[in-house]
């Protein structure tokens, strides 16, 4: 994949006379602001792959136009109201993704489940409940601590969500 080279950031003077002035400790705070402005820099360039096109993501591999990174036939985006059942319907919906060109299933689970602010409590809920979530019976939550949670702060609609397998297992 290719993407274009930008160059991010800016200039900041300081002199020593700012550094022998400096009774806020404003010049400490320097190196931490601008880590927190490079993270959410990288935050919104890496969100944007997954919020480009309507939410689709971009097409996958970028030199065919063919498919989306999210879509209906992977089976990793969103349709419906997060849920351990919602949730249990993807897991079995991606490793259901059969090898392009083949029949044949590539047995691949979703390693993150990637959310907005407004789902993380139900998304960790899934996560960790011992108990299937919103049940009255006893059975396990099979599920939990398989999936790691990733809230992306681009993600502005409380009712979207996408999973993503590992890289390692699908580069």
């Amino acid at each position: 994949e290719v993407s274009t080279w930008t160059k991010k950031g800016c200039y900041i003077g300081i002199t020593l006379e700012t550094i022998d002035r400096d009774d806020v400790a404003a010049v400490r705070q320097i190196p931490r602001k601008l880590g927190l402005a490079a993270w959410r820099t990288l935050s919104a360039a890496i969100a944007g792959l997954f919020t480009a096109n309507g939410g689709l993501g971009p097409y996958w591999p970028s030199s065919q136009a063919v498919t989306r990174l999210f879509a209906a036939e992977h089976g990793n985006l969103g349709a419906s109201a997060l849920s351990a059942s919602s949730w249990d319907a993807t897991v079995q919906a991606m490793f259901k993704q059969t090898e392009g060109g083949s029949s044949k299933r590539l047995g691949v689970r979703p390693k993150w489940l990637l959310v907005p602010i407004e789902l993380e409590k139900t998304a960790l809920t899934i996560l960790k409940s011992p108990g299937e979530p919103a049940t009255g019976n006893n059975d396990a939550n099979v599920r939990a601590g398989t999936f790691g949670v990733l809230t992306v702060p681009e993600f502005t609609d409380a009712n979207d969500w996408a999973a993503a397998a590992d890289p390692a297992d699908l580069p």
